[in-house]
């Protein structure tokens, strides 16, 4: 039905790259056709666009990906965060669900942003795990921050300091999932399937 609405003439309908300057629109309500599964709405409020509700699921996959053969560290799965999207203070969190061979052998699964690494998780003798994991932007679009890669789930209280990171989110940004296993031909990691979403209040 939104998407239906989207398409009439009340709404405007834009490309994330073709949406005019929030300054010069407040009060708008606009369909961005390719931000979200399926498009999404977003309001001006005469400085920033922020999605109608704050969240915008940028990405989902329920596609079983398998990582096996090599024991290089491979990349299973690539979103790409519109450039300038999260503004300063927004957030992106990744929750990705994987299984893999339950034996001693090391199994290395990781999450990426900007190419720089903000969860990696190594295990042996256990089955599968989900983790959940933010990256915030600290009140500007270059700074950012996050908890400390621990445990299997990127929740609860950690010892280690946190993150930082300086990645120029005005310029388009990779969140990228990679598994690594440590037996050739033996071992096998499956990326179940992943959400990522944007979180702008």
């Amino acid at each position: 039905m939104n998407r239906l609405r989207a398409m009439s003439n009340s709404t405007p309908v834009y490309t994330w790259a073709t949406i005019p300057a929030a300054n010069t629109v407040n009060g708008w309500t606009v369909f961005v056709s390719d931000v979200g599964v399926g498009g999404s709405f977003w309001t001006s409020n005469g400085t920033a666009w922020y999605p109608v509700g704050g969240v915008v699921a940028l990405a989902v996959s329920g596609a079983n990906v398998a990582n096996t053969g090599d024991t290089n560290e491979n990349t299973v799965a690539t979103v790409t965060v519109p450039a300038g999207i999260m503004g300063a203070n927004g957030a992106v969190e990744v929750i990705p669900l994987w299984d893999f061979t339950n034996n001693s052998n090391t199994k290395t699964m990781k999450v990426k942003f900007g190419g720089s690494v903000v969860y990696s998780i190594a295990t042996t003798t256990t089955t599968s795990c989900q983790m959940q994991y933010i990256v915030r932007n600290a009140n500007s679009a270059s700074s950012q921050v996050a908890q400390a890669s621990s445990g299997s789930s990127g929740m609860g209280a950690v010892a280690s300091s946190l993150l930082t990171g300086a990645i120029d989110t005005s310029a388009a940004v990779n969140i990228t999932l990679t598994a690594q296993c440590n037996t050739a031909g033996t071992d096998t990691i499956n990326l179940r399937g992943y959400i990522v979403r944007l979180i702008k209040a």
